[in-house]
């Protein structure tokens, strides 16, 4: 939550200890902290009163509802004007009701009821007695007795659970062995089987507001059905908050009216009321605001943290996954048991304590993120660790002592390695890290094959592999050796730097550094003129601008750092201190430099004896071979099946001394062939006209043509929404809209989808068409989340951003076909600033830009979209010609895989 300045709040992943026999208690529910300081003794009279209010109020409601606020301030005075409105008495008497309320509302009733744990049922039996004017709800001759969590410890340790017990269950009754039976379906699942156990958020909201309903009188929370309405929608929408996104108190407002609340200053005002002056009105919205601000960050959010682990997943990209206390309990346990026997080794405080005292990098803390088949440890390298000083070393006890993050303290090392890769490129084999590297190496190869393409072609054979486990695999001594090899021990200079570049509705500043070795250490580069040439390279229109002095490491000093980085990593998982034995550290600034390298080393001295040498020399020169690597997925392309089949088995052997494995389900490839008496699956991506995709990194590469086109299957089965970010618009929601709209453009106009040497026209186009139907779908998600404004239901608006980002792609497209037919004549003395000649024209990109919006804006529609219709409707009628023209590239059986996407 986010309020006027303040910091956003968000849901985080707090565990909670302990819990009597009938629930979490209030204090620790609402995470008890230090409230604020004591009320200053006040003059008598109003500002009296006020105090008075405020500490009839804390004696009746804990000063834990403060750890939310950011300014703890903020909230004391909000509590203590609620005095005036109507009394201090009348605050004091509504928040003691709901301490009331909460001793008898059972919560873990109303758990079980919306979010049971796996396998878990509810067994009938003697209701509880419950407080006048509290419902528990399920109706019926029979009630119901709910079978809640096991209590702390009883699990294995380690971990904390959520503590819910129904007030039905005593020490004597027979929910007991319920319990226990309950409790034995955790223990009898499978990583597997816990790490898809989440609770949907739909389920969630409805026990927080089930919670919210029996908590808070109704005069507090929502006298009529249209406030509720609204209230339920604001908790919706926080509980269903993607990853990146906040949400402020005013968008939870929205759609809430005062005239209700009797609490308010002035009463409960109905339609026949008097017109609030505009004072009034102004003072009831800010009770309002602050009322809100407390009920979603002072009590929903600590309802999901007191019974909830919340984390994203592999699987749902961005939408946030809510696993009960338990089942997460559980799945760390047998995770740890798992990594502690494979990647890590358990260690002593005892042991890790000398450690800390000599290193210059700290401790990192690992978190799990849920994937498909279990999960995946992540250390978080990017924040500081803060250690017990009696652990590292340092003074008493209760003081910490802070490390930089990991992260930060290897950005020199890191500029190190790329400099001095930068001056070997054959030390990284056939790796690339972006489809612009990819371009370059597969590019020749591409396009010679469609140069002599013809219908009797001789065929062509894809490969795709992957590397099982690639970061774990590596071995930290011999990468450590390889950086020897080719890491001096001279002097570097790194500078900082910033690039400003133009982009759509103003300008986009990166910031970066760069390291070049000194060939004398008493010269400096700081006052070379050419750095900026060196920054930029052929980046048009941009300034780079140096930040601060430079720094200055020793090749020698960069190896010690890495070598303290990859043999020594120390992890702490909550009270357990773990060192990696195995592989590099994911998430680290430098591991995917040192994986490529690794495996660089693997192809040159197993693969390319095969096929030829990574220079062009050998088999590779005569254009029969191509082959490029991102990372751990390896693409191969060659016109000899004998060498492709030899290549495949020879990588599904393995590499024992290296200690590579390939994950044989995930390889992809458009022939049939058998390895070990087992025919391979082929993995190939089905169009319904019948053509055949391989795919590798996001791409689809023709198995009969080599023309390449973007893999949309990767958003099935998911809902757009749960993959999107939604901008926070702010005053101006055309130009944050078309901003983001065009950054996805960005991402999908590049050299290996649009090169006419490499596609055919018709691909080329389908890939633009493609691309910009995306981008309808999401701008039809932004726009049906958009408040009911008038501003929002402008038609302007949405056609200014549609005609922005249309005009973006024309654009970039124009100046990609330039850089292709630079890359291809090889002529530097090219001037792209004068009109030159694509194969697509920006009236073909703008009709199928207007064409993508209307047939996807026609299938679903949101408050504004009966007007776009109609603009882009008349908009068409201005180029009779071109849909004649493209009619093969709008074609709905060559977009099967687009409108498959849910949004």
């Amino acid at each position: 939550m986010r309020s006027r300045g303040r910091a956003p709040v968000g849901m985080g992943l707090a565990v909670q200890q302990g819990s009597p026999a009938w629930g979490v208690p209030l204090q620790q529910l609402l995470l008890a902290a230090p409230g604020p300081a004591a009320a200053k003794p006040r003059p008598a009279g109003r500002g009296g009163q006020r105090a008075r209010g405020a500490a009839a109020v804390c004696g009746d409601f804990p000063r834990g509802v403060y750890r939310w606020a950011t300014s703890a301030e903020g909230l004391w005075r909000h509590i203590s004007d609620l005095g005036e409105a109507p009394t201090a008495a009348a605050a004091s008497a509504g928040l003691a009701a709901m301490t009331a309320r909460y001793r008898g509302a059972a919560i873990g009733a109303l758990l079980e009821e919306h979010c049971p744990l796996p396998g878990r049922r509810p067994v009938f039996g003697p209701r509880a007695p419950q407080p006048a004017g509290v419902s528990i709800g399920g109706g019926g001759g029979g009630s119901v007795s709910w079978i809640t969590q096991e209590p702390s410890g009883s699990n294995g340790g380690g971990g904390a659970d959520d503590g819910l017990r129904d007030c039905a269950c005593s020490a004597a009754s027979p929910g007991q062995s319920l319990h226990r039976r309950g409790s034995s379906c955790l223990d009898r699942m499978t990583l597997q089987d816990l790490a898809g156990a989440s609770t949907p958020p739909r389920a969630v909201e409805r026990f927080v507001w089930g919670c919210l309903r029996r908590l808070v009188p109704a005069e507090l929370l929502a006298p009529t059905p249209e406030q509720r309405c609204g209230v339920r929608r604001a908790v919706r929408r926080a509980i269903t908050l993607t990853r990146f996104e906040t949400m402020t108190v005013h968008q939870a407002t929205q759609g809430i009216a005062t005239g209700a609340f009797a609490w308010m200053p002035g009463g409960r005002r109905g339609p026949g009321s008097r017109q609030c002056n505009p004072e009034l009105q102004a003072k009831r919205q800010r009770y309002l605001t602050l009322w809100m601000e407390w009920l979603l960050a002072g009590l929903v959010v600590p309802l999901i943290r007191g019974h909830f682990y919340v984390t994203e997943t592999e699987s749902k990209r961005l939408s946030l996954s809510y696993f009960r206390k338990p089942v997460w309990n559980r799945l760390r346990i047998l995770a740890l048991r798992q990594f502690t026997s494979t990647i890590y080794r358990e260690i002593s405080p005892s042991v890790a304590g000398p450690g800390l005292r000599c290193r210059r990098l700290g401790a990192a803390k690992l978190r799990l993120v849920p994937k498909a088949g279990g999960v995946r440890p992540i250390v978080n390298l990017g924040a500081r660790s803060t250690i017990p000083a009696s652990l590292a070393g340092g003074a008493a006890a209760p003081s910490l002592r802070s490390f930089p993050a990991v992260n930060w303290a290897l950005q020199n090392v890191q500029q190190v390695l790329k400099a001095e890769l930068a001056r070997e490129p054959a030390a990284l084999g056939a790796s690339v890290f972006g489809y612009d590297g990819a371009y370059h190496r597969l590019a020749p190869f591409l396009r010679a094959n469609r140069q002599h393409r013809t219908s009797a072609a001789q065929p062509i054979y894809v490969v795709n592999v992957d590397v099982k486990a690639a970061f774990d695999s590596v071995d930290p001594e011999r990468i450590l050796r390889l950086v020897e090899e080719r890491v001096g021990n001279g002097m570097f200079e790194v500078t900082r730097h910033a690039t400003v570049a133009p982009a759509p509705g103003g300008c986009r500043v990166k910031f970066g550094r760069r390291a070049e070795a000194l060939a004398d250490e008493d010269a400096a580069l700081s006052t070379d003129t050419d750095w900026p040439a060196r920054v930029l390279g052929r980046k048009a229109g941009a300034v780079a601008v140096r930040q601060g002095l430079p720094e200055h490491l020793r090749g020698s000093e960069a190896k010690r750092l890495l070598a303290e980085h990859l043999l020594g990593n120390l992890v702490r998982a909550r009270d357990k201190w773990l060192i990696q034995r195995s592989g590099i550290p994911q998430g680290s600034v430098v591991s995917t430099l040192l994986c490529s390298l690794y495996l660089a080393d693997l192809e040159e001295r197993h693969l390319l004896p095969l096929v030829g040498t990574a220079d062009g020399g050998g088999r590779a020169a005569s254009g029969a071979f191509a082959m490029a690597r991102l990372i751990d997925d390896i693409i191969i392309i060659t016109r000899s099946r004998a060498m492709a089949e030899h290549v495949v088995r020879r990588l599904h052997a393995g590499f024992p001394d290296y200690g590579v494995v390939v994950n044989t389900r995930k390889t992809a490839l458009n022939f049939d062939m058998t390895t070990g008496g087992e025919r391979l699956p082929r993995n190939e991506v089905l169009e319904p006209g019948g053509r055949r995709f391989v795919p590798w990194c996001g791409l689809l590469f023709d198995s009969a043509t080599l023309e390449i086109q973007v893999d949309y299957t990767r958003i099935q089965g998911c809902p757009l929404r749960e993959m999107m970010t939604l901008p926070h618009l702010g005053s101006c929601p055309g130009a944050r809209l078309r901003s983001k709209l065009c950054q996805f453009v960005r991402h999908k106009c590049n050299m290996l989808l649009l090169d006419p040497n490499i596609n055919s026209s018709t691909t080329i186009r389908v890939n633009i068409y493609q691309s910009l139907m995306v981008v309808a779908m999401r701008f039809h998600v932004y726009m049906a989340s958009l408040p009911m404004q008038k501003g929002s239901r402008d038609i302007r608006f949405a056609i200014g951003a549609i005609n922005g980002v249309i005009s973006y792609t024309a654009a970039l497209v124009a100046r990609v076909q330039c850089q292709s037919k630079l890359q291809h004549n090889f002529s530097l003395e090219f001037d792209c600033s004068h009109e030159v000649p694509t194969s697509v024209s920006r009236c073909h990109v703008r009709w199928l830009g207007l064409h993508a919006f209307q047939v996807i804006l026609q299938r679903k529609q949101c408050h504004c979209t009966s007007g776009v219709l109609v603009w882009l409707g008349q908009q068409l009628t201005l180029y009779p010609n071109i849909a004649h023209q493209l009619l093969d590239v709008v074609d709905p059986s060559r977009h099967r895989l687009i409108w498959n996407t849910r949004f």
